[in-house]
């Protein structure tokens, strides 16, 4: 008799916590920011009242699609360049992006039997296997969609030698970049360049498989976060540089003598071609 009771209660338990997971409340990640710190879009459509339930969550699903194109739409390539103007000037990024948009994952449903509508939450990912950075990179790289190329910056001959103000600093083997002073947007391409209009980091200095799972690096507006990110990474000791400038909204700029220092650096321990580098944003 024991065991019935128990079985019974908690089969009601198990009822009562799928309930009430069930109607925990569909969220939407829409902000360009946080798109990027977090590594995906999620939209949530909403159907007309006074469907059956296929109906209701067929058109919800309609929108919420819909949506998302937008959403990839206005993302940006690069400076103010958006995934939407290369569309327009590219027939395979249009193609690669409609079908990219194939892949879209359901993250939850709700049907509402009294008004007879339905809400449908799907996702993107915008990083990792399948995600919008593996589609589109191979298209973008080396293409005149690309940002204008740069020389790209050499270190001093005496590379030995540490520059003033780094003599006591341990190696590090991370970035942490704060553009809080500067108008820095995240886009699928972000640089680093020096003041002399050298090029330090880019997507054509990471490793494909790092490409693909972490972009140009982390975004966030949180010293800890940022910090925490690179542990998740492996980076124990990273090293935080201030941003000289801003060009064009993604390119960010460092002092000369940060890129000789930065460069000594990632000769041991190669951060740049693993990304190991967060954008500190406002």
């Amino acid at each position: 008799m024991k065991i019935g009771w128990l079985s019974l209660v908690g089969a009601l338990i198990s009822s009562l916590s799928a309930g009430a997971m069930a109607q925990e409340p569909l969220r939407e990640l829409k902000d360009p920011a946080r798109i990027f710190e977090e590594g995906f879009i999620q939209v949530v459509g909403q159907s007309e009242e006074g469907q059956s339930r296929v109906r209701a969550l067929r058109a919800a699903e309609i929108v919420a699609k819909r949506d998302l194109l937008e959403m990839v739409q206005g993302l940006r390539l690069h400076g103010t360049t958006t995934v939407e103007s290369g569309m327009l000037a590219s027939d395979r990024i249009r193609t690669t992006v409609t079908g990219f948009l194939w892949g879209a994952v359901k993250c939850g449903e709700r049907y509402d039997a009294e008004k007879g509508s339905a809400r449908v939450c799907v996702r993107l990912n915008i990083r990792g296997k399948g995600g919008l950075y593996e589609e589109l990179w191979p298209l973008l790289k080396g293409s005149a969609l690309g940002p204008e190329k740069k020389p790209v910056y050499r270190a001093p001959v005496d590379e030995g030698q540490k520059p003033s103000g780094y003599a006591s600093r341990p190696t590090s083997d991370g970035l942490i970049l704060d553009v809080r002073a500067h108008d820095f947007k995240p886009a699928l391409v972000n640089r680093i360049l020096t003041v002399k209009n050298q090029l330090v980091f880019d997507p054509s200095v990471i490793a494909a498989k790092v490409l693909v799972e972490r972009g140009c690096g982390g975004y966030t507006s949180d010293l800890q976060k940022a910090k925490a990110l690179l542990a998740f990474w492996g980076a124990k000791r990273p090293m935080v540089l201030k941003c000289a400038g801003v060009d064009t909204q993604t390119d960010a700029r460092i002092s000369t003598e940060d890129a000789h220092e930065l460069f000594r650096q990632d000769r041991q321990s190669a951060m740049l071609a693993q990304a190991k580098v967060v954008f500190l944003m406002q």
